[in-house]
């Protein structure tokens, strides 16, 4: 063993030193340089040449394009019954809740009892102005004659009518016989006096006579002045009964006169009680009016179709107070729409009429392809936030109507969570890469 040979090394260190050379090395260097600048180029020419996409990002909910219709209750009132549930989609006119009617009900009974009667109290009046037999109701009470309690009140007003009629003719029928005693008593005394007139005729041509068997001494004194006597007793007679016709006459005009005030009297005050039922009409025609529209409104029914959201009420029973909101409708040919904020910087890149893709972030929804929608407004100011004060720029996106009607798209529900994405233009990716030296570098120029 100790006398093998040992191993030449003096080839391998040769080897090795000229592999290790200064030529070598600098060949590798050279190498490595020529890389690294093809690279570099490569680099330059594609940060120069290749464009990047730019937009604008935020998030927001999905909103009801101002459209929605708040359902309330004018009067309110209590719950009976709530037909529909968050969500359901209704059509204009379906009921989607009740309140308890009987109040409102009760209170509509006693005011169309109120017009009703002052109905047939009216129709009543009208036929005593005109002196009708009968009394020609209006058609809102014929209509409804089988109503016992409607019944009832057109036979008042026709028996109040008759018995009107019936007290009038007594009136006037004892001022006609008053008229007619005395017509009686005036012809007695023109008989009397007729009586008289004969008598005094007879008596005159008697005394005429006497006179002249006086002249010639056949008649005494006496019996001329029996029959002057006679005579004269016969005038005061007939003055006392002309006396008692004439004021038989003046009783007659007095009661005539009675006669005709009393169709005067009777026409002014159905005249009067006419102005009074027809203004006490109108007034209970506009209570009842009003009432019949709380009645109405204890029934509510959708004033357009489409989606209900928003249902304040819990239950039956529930309590609604008088102007309080009850639910909401998104009406189904609605665009829902976008309200989110954007940072300072990006809101000079927005404009009105920017096509925006929207996407669904709920977990179901994800991977589904974007809508499209268009930019529908952006705030004209920067507005602060009221609890951070943080800036910002509210920006409304209105989602196409086609896109949100596609089928097997996103449920775009009032609230649904979503990204908005602003295609801005496209850069070069050197451009991307100076922007912020060059607008440091500008900035500085400005402040000096």
């Amino acid at each position: 063993m100790t006398g093998a040979a040992l191993p030449d090394t003096r080839d391998a260190a040769a080897e090795f030193a000229a592999l290790t050379g200064d030529g070598a090395i600098k060949r590798q260097i050279r190498t490595g340089l020529v890389i690294v600048g093809v690279l570099a180029a490569f680099l330059i020419a594609g940060s120069t040449f290749a464009r990047l996409d730019s937009a604008v990002m935020a998030y927001g909910v999905v909103q009801a394009e101002g459209q929605d219709k708040v359902v309330e209750h004018p009067d309110g009132g209590v719950v009976s019954a709530i037909l529909v549930r968050e969500g359901d989609l209704v059509k204009q006119g379906q009921v989607l809740m009740r309140l308890d009617p009987t109040q409102a009900n009760a209170s509509l009974a006693i005011e169309q009892t109120a017009v009703d009667t002052l109905a047939a109290q009216l129709a009543r009046l009208e036929a005593e102005a005109v002196g009708a037999p009968t009394i020609a109701f209006p058609k809102s009470l014929t209509d409804r004659a089988s109503d016992p309690a409607v019944a009832a009140i057109m036979a008042g007003q026709t028996q109040l009518l008759g018995a009107r009629r019936h007290a009038l003719r007594g009136q006037a029928g004892a001022i006609s016989e008053e008229i007619g005693q005395a017509h009686s008593m005036a012809d007695g005394y023109r008989g009397q006096i007729a009586a008289v007139d004969q008598q005094a005729q007879t008596i005159s041509e008697e005394l005429a006579g006497m006179k002249k068997l006086y002249a010639k001494g056949f008649a005494t004194k006496s019996q001329v002045d029996q029959l002057e006597r006679a005579a004269s007793a016969l005038e005061g007679q007939k003055r006392e009964y002309q006396a008692n016709l004439d004021r038989l006459g003046h009783s007659v005009g007095q009661y005539q006169e009675q006669a005709s005030q009393l169709g005067r009297d009777r026409l002014s005050s159905v005249a009067e009680q006419l102005d009074d039922a027809r203004a006490k009409l109108a007034e209970a025609t506009q209570r009842l009016a009003a009432i019949q529209a709380v009645v109405d409104h204890t029934t509510i029914r959708a004033p357009v179709t489409g989606y209900v959201f928003g249902l304040a009420a819990n239950g039956a029973g529930a309590v609604v107070a008088k102007g309080e909101k009850l639910l909401e409708i998104l009406p189904k040919d609605a665009s829902p729409i976008v309200e989110t904020r954007v940072r300072p910087g990006d809101g000079g890149r927005l404009q009105k009429g920017m096509k925006v893709q929207v996407r669904v972030t709920a977990s179901q929804w994800r991977g589904l392809p974007a809508l499209h929608g268009t930019v529908q407004s952006r705030s004209a100011d920067l507005i602060a936030d009221p609890k951070t004060g943080q800036p910002f720029y509210s920006l409304v996106v209105a989602i196409d109507r086609d896109e949100v009607d596609r089928p097997g798209g996103p449920s775009l529900d009032v609230g649904t969570p979503v990204e908005v994405v602003v295609p801005t233009g496209s850069r070069t990716a050197l451009a991307y890469m100076f922007q912020p030296m060059m607008e440091s570098l500008g900035h500085g120029l400005k402040e000096q």
